[in-house]
């Protein structure tokens, strides 16, 4: 676990000037770097465990190379140009590009073996040099990208190999600075492989080229093909790989570096001593995504007549002591249009009410999305409730699981009192599905419709009075779609 950022350079003030702290020292007696600024030492001479975490996204990877670069830059004015992001994370993790993150980042440079091979601020550089490469136009349109997706993945992945293994050459996992955790997927095994630094020095098998586990967790099905390798056990007996992105099975990196960092501590690793598995306190984990990307259109004309009916409605009952909303646009227009009718105080909005995430369809047209992204469509067709959705997509449990803690949240704070929240159709259809489980919706709910949830402040017990009621739309006509795109889109 890494110091805390006052002593992440090994030094500390004293009367006659600057002395190495015992800290630094017992690092420095296990072969740290004698450089400005020396790797952070093993956990088990810090005070915390400390975990980076980097999701999968592709091209959306500069994302986290952003923030990367300003922590970056912030800790070098701190701890001198020389500081590194790997000098203060014992454990690294990412899927998909935030693999090749993972590995850009603690890959040691040839130059000198004790120190990372990129600055966190050429990460960027590193995409945009290349992502036009990596992911080139499909010619022929629509009709030539069906074809390509019928014959094999959307691009061949040449590129990208070419450019990993120049980058990483023969590094393997154990060659890495710090612990990675980096999983893929093995499709003829139909099992995730995870590998890690700690797995790597122990079992020769898993010690794979840094570039092939690079190459198999970026190898999204449907945009890239997966890739095979081979190595070698301790007795000279080749274990073939045949692996895809780890995302398939194992989306969430934090996770898996945690399982990873537990499963040290229960081996008895002296790198994590006297640390114990329960010791939250003693964690610290920096997960960074690569953005939500969901779809925000707006709402049309229609959609503003709608907003202005259902407000009028809620102006003749009783007046609610507050009004939340999902920040997303169509949701957040129709809560301000409602609170102006209705003379209510500024809306409170949460992104806890947004609509579903669904992944790699986000503001596709469902027909297009069965044949250009069919993992996701299957995914999101599926009834398991656990099923997450490629790209970044939620399971209908996490979707529960958020809309329903903020619901229970807000009767918190208003205990006794109306509220009006406005939110979206499937975020509805889980709050409905909680508060009446063996009577699910049937049918659309309809936009600017109007349901009543009645929560108990004590119990927590909801009881539904009213779903999905449009009276007020039919008497003004206003049944059509409300937001841009059309009734068709995902």
């Amino acid at each position: 676990m890494a110091p805390a950022v006052a002593q992440a350079a090994g030094l500390r003030t004293s009367g006659s000037g600057l002395t190495l702290n015992p800290v630094a020292q017992r690092a420095l007696s296990r072969g740290a770097s004698t450089l400005s600024t020396p790797m952070s030492p093993p956990p088990a001479f810090g005070s915390i465990v400390t975990v980076l975490s980097i999701d999968g996204g592709g091209v959306r990877g500069i994302i986290p190379g952003t923030i990367l670069a300003f922590l970056e830059e912030k800790l070098q004015e701190l701890d001198g140009e020389g500081a590194r992001i790997a000098d203060y994370f014992d454990v690294i993790a990412g899927t998909s590009t935030g693999g090749l993150v993972t590995a850009m980042l603690t890959a040691p440079s040839p130059d000198d073996k004790n120190r990372p091979l990129f600055a966190a601020k050429d990460i960027n550089n590193f995409y945009l040099k290349h992502c036009s490469k990596i992911f080139p136009s499909c010619g022929g349109g629509p009709l030539g990208l069906f074809k390509k997706l019928m014959t094999g993945p959307k691009y061949d992945g040449k590129y990208l190999h070419s450019v990993i293994r120049d980058l990483l050459g023969e590094t393997k996992v154990s060659n890495a600075l710090k612990n990675i955790v980096i999983p893929t997927f093995d499709i003829k095994l139909l099992q995730p492989t995870i590998f890690s630094k700690y797995d790597a020095v122990n079992d020769v098998s898993k010690d794979a080229l840094l570039s092939d586990v690079c190459i198999s967790t970026s190898a999204a099905p449907t945009y890239l093909p997966g890739h095979q390798f081979e190595t070698k056990d301790k007795d000279g007996k080749t274990r073939p790989f045949n692996l895809i992105d780890g995302g398939v099975a194992a989306n969430n990196p934090t996770l898996l570096a945690m399982n990873d960092v537990t499963k040290q501590i229960l081996l008895g690793n002296q790198d994590f001593f006297p640390i114990k598995p329960a010791d939250y306190g003693k964690f610290m984990v920096l997960s960074l995504g690569t953005g939500s990307g969901h779809l925000d259109a707006e709402l049309n004309d229609i959609g503003r007549q709608q907003a202005v009916a259902v407000a009028h409605r809620l102006s003749k009952e009783v007046k609610p002591a507050a009004i939340y909303s999902s920040d997303l646009k169509r949701a957040a227009e129709t809560a301000k249009t409602i609170a102006r009718i209705c003379n209510l105080p500024n809306v409170v909005f949460d992104p806890a009410l947004r609509e579903r995430h669904i992944g790699d369809m986000q503001g596709m047209k469902f027909q297009d999305a069965a044949t250009e992204r069919p993992e996701a469509y299957k995914a999101f067709m599926s009834h398991k409730r656990n099923q997450q959705i490629p790209g970044g997509g939620e399971s209908l449990d996490q979707l529960s699981e958020r809309c329903v803690s903020c619901l229970l949240n807000i009767v918190e704070k208003h205990k006794g009192e109306r509220v009006i929240v406005v939110s979206h159709g499937g975020t509805i259809r889980e709050l409905y599905r909680h508060a009446s489980p063996m009577r699910p919706v049937q049918g659309k709910i309809h936009n600017t419709s109007v349901s009543v949830i009645l929560v108990s402040s004590i119990t927590g017990r909801c009881i539904v009075k009213t779903v999905g009621d449009i009276s007020h739309l039919q008497a003004t006509g206003v049944l059509e779609n409300a937001f841009g795109g059309d009734k068709n889109s995902a």
